[in-house]
C-alpha cells in the first residue's frame, strides 16, 4: 500500500465544515481538543486547544494522566491515571477548573480508562497484587465523585471501555502485571466483554482468537459494530494479527498482510472511528492507518513521528504526537505540547 499523506488527510478531513484558516476558526471554533500531556520530567497536566491548535487552558496534575472521559450532557471531564497509577481528576471541560483530585484505594491500580453512564462513572481498574479485573462505579453529585460500588470479574487486566446504547464493551488485556512489568506474557487469556451498562452484568464474552495478543483499545461505529486493537506479547517479528471486529458473535481479524504486524512492532496504541473509517495508530512505528469498516482492509496510511492520540472533530481527523505535533483536518501544526496517547473532543 503506497503512502500518500495528502490523500489520507483529505479523506479523514471529509467532514470539514469550512476551509481551515486561523481567521475562520477565530470566529467559528466551537470545539476543544483535550488530552493529558507531560510538561517536563515528572510534571504532568491536562491541556485543551481549539481547532486552530491554540492553547485554551492547562491544568497541572500530580501524576501522569492517560485517557479522559467527558460527561454526555455536562461540562465535566475526568482524567484517569495510566497503569498502574491511582489518580482521578475531575474538572470543568470549558475552563480547566479542577473540581476534585484523589487517589483510589492502595489495593487498587487503574488502567487509564473510564466511561460515563448518565451521572455514573465506570472506571477500569484491577487488584494491585493479582491484576484481577475490578470495575469501580462512582456517582456524580455537586461536582464530586462518590464511590458506590466495586465489582470483581473472573478476568485480568481490563483496559479501554466504550458504551453503545445500554451496553458497555470492555477490552480485557488478560495480563498480570507488577507495576509495569508483565508477569504472564507466555500464558494469558484476552477477550472482550459486553456488559449491561446499568448492572455491569455480563451479556456476552468474546475470547481472543490469537494466543499472544493483548486486546487493549476499542471503538464503535454508529450501528454498534465494535472494532478492537491489540498489542503482542511476543517478539514484534512474530506478531499475530492486531486488529479485529466483532461479527456473528465472535472476533474476526482484519484483512491486512501478515507482514504488517511485524512492521508495526506488534503494537497499536489507539483506535478510533474517523468519518466512517477505522483509524489506528502505532507510536512505536510512527504510523497511522485507515481501514474500511466493511472489508476490514487497509485503505491508506502515512507516517508521523510518535503519533498516537486520535479523535473525531467537525474538521475530521484530530491526531497528536509525543513530540508536540498535531494534525487537525488537513493541517499539521506544532502545538508545543507533549501529548499522551488519547484525545477527547468536546463542544464549547
Amino acid at each position: 500500500m503506497a503512502i500518500n499523506r495528502r490523500t489520507i488527510l483529505k479523506a479523514l478531513a471529509a467532514g470539514s465544515v469550512c476551509q481551515w484558516t486561523p481567521s475562520a476558526f477565530a470566529q467559528q471554533s466551537t470545539e476543544l481538543i483535550i488530552g493529558a500531556c507531560r510538561l517536563a520530567e515528572n510534571q504532568y497536566a491536562l491541556s485543551a486547544v481549539d481547532l486552530d491548535g491554540r492553547l485554551q487552558w492547562q491544568l497541572p496534575i500530580p501524576a501522569r494522566g492517560h485517557d479522559i472521559a467527558v460527561h454526555d450532557t455536562q461540562n465535566i471531564g475526568v482524567a484517569i491515571a495510566r497503569r498502574p497509577g491511582q489518580l482521578l481528576v475531575l474538572f470543568d471541560t470549558q475552563s480547566g477548573k479542577q473540581w476534585q483530585s484523589f487517589q483510589v484505594d492502595d489495593q487498587l491500580k487503574l488502567n487509564g480508562h473510564a466511561v460515563w453512564v448518565g451521572n455514573e462513572l465506570i472506571v477500569s481498574g484491577a487488584d494491585r497484587l493479582t491484576s484481577q479485573m475490578i470495575l469501580l462505579r462512582y456517582t456524580l453529585k455537586e461536582n464530586q465523585l462518590h464511590l458506590v460500588d466495586k465489582q470483581r470479574f473472573d478476568h485480568f487486566g481490563p483496559h479501554q471501555m466504550v458504551r453503545f446504547e445500554n451496553a458497555i464493551y470492555v477490552a480485557v488485556g488478560g495480563l498480570k502485571t507488577d507495576e509495569r512489568e508483565v508477569t504472564n506474557a507466555d500464558d494469558f487469556q484476552s477477550s472482550v466483554l459486553k456488559l449491561h451498562a446499568s448492572t455491569l452484568q455480563t451479556i456476552a464474552h468474546y475470547p481472543a482468537i490469537t494466543n499472544y495478543v493483548s486486546l487493549r483499545h476499542l471503538t464503535v461505529d454508529q450501528t454498534g459494530q465494535v472494532f478492537i486493537a491489540g498489542q503482542t506479547q511476543q517478539q514484534p517479528r512474530d506478531s499475530e494479527c492486531l486488529l479485529f471486529a466483532i461479527r456473528d458473535g465472535e472476533l474476526q481479524p482484519f484483512a491486512a498482510p501478515e507482514t504488517l504486524w511485524a512492521q508495526l512492532n506488534g503494537y497499536l496504541g489507539n483506535i478510533q472511528m474517523i468519518n466512517g473509517n477505522v483509524v489506528t495508530t502505532s507510536p512505536r512505528s510512527n504510523w497511522l492507518g485507515q481501514f474500511d469498516t466493511q472489508s476490514l482492509a487497509l485503505s491508506d496510511q502515512f507516517f508521523a513521528h510518535d503519533i498516537c492520540a486520535l479523535a473525531q472533530s467537525s474538521q475530521g481527523l484530530v491526531a497528536g504526537t509525543g513530540t508536540g505535533k498535531m494534525i487537525i483536518g488537513e493541517q499539521a501544526i506544532n502545538s508545543h505540547i507533549i501529548w499522551d496517547n488519547h484525545f477527547t473532543v468536546t463542544n464549547t
